[in-house]
């Protein structure tokens, strides 16, 4: 995620972006574990993350739906990410 937000630190790992991902743009689900450089960097860019403690206080139709609110106001394109059998969705335009 910190290297699609383009954030530094992958210069001699991976090419450059063309275009970094907006964090504003960014809805993450289903985070078990966040350790305290991940948090202080989710707080920095105020991205949109829902623990699991979180979405098992909430459940997941509100902070789904209020993402894909968001996708339709921006006229995005969803395109669903999954490495297991949780997925994660990015915005882009």
């Amino acid at each position: 995620m910190a290297y699609a937000l383009g954030l530094h630190g992958f210069v001699d790992i991976f090419p450059p972006l063309m275009a970094p991902i907006d964090p504003a743009n960014i809805c993450m689900m289903g985070l078990r574990s966040v350790d305290d450089a991940e948090h202080n960097v989710i707080n920095e860019l105020d991205l949109d993350v829902y623990d699991m403690q979180r979405l098992n206080a909430l459940g997941v139709v509100k902070p789904i739906a209020g993402f894909l609110d968001r996708v339709a106001a921006a006229k995005g394109r969803l395109d669903r990410k999954s490495t297991r059998l949780n997925s994660s969705h990015i915005l882009q335009s």
